[in-house]
């Protein structure tokens, strides 16, 4: 009888200690969600910031090159020409950098 009563207890403490393992795991689990949560919206705050400070600038230097290109194809198109493969790989950089920030 003794016995019984000493797995009944034992039983007893492993669900209530259980209980309350399972109910510390639901709230770790919630405030990791509500961390990673806040870190991607302050994350998202600073891309956008970035990309303000950066967006009208890199549209005038666009804008600017644009003009340029055309300025040198009217009046000499062989420095137009080897300039152009420049110009490419310029792009190609400012692409390699948008896509590198947007991960």
């Amino acid at each position: 009888m003794r016995m019984i009563f000493f797995l009944m207890m034992g039983v007893l403490a492993f669900t209530c200690s259980s209980a309350q393992v399972t109910k510390d795991i639901d709230s770790i689990q919630i405030k990791t969600t509500l961390l990673l949560e806040s870190i991607d919206a302050e994350y998202q705050r600073i891309n956008g910031l970035i990309d303000k400070a950066t967006g009208l600038p890199m549209q005038k230097l666009d804008a600017t090159q644009a003009k340029f290109q055309k300025f040198l194809n009217k009046h000499d198109k062989n420095l137009a020409s080897e300039l152009s493969g420049q110009f490419i790989k310029y792009n190609e950089l400012v692409e390699k950098i948008k896509n590198r920030w947007s991960r």
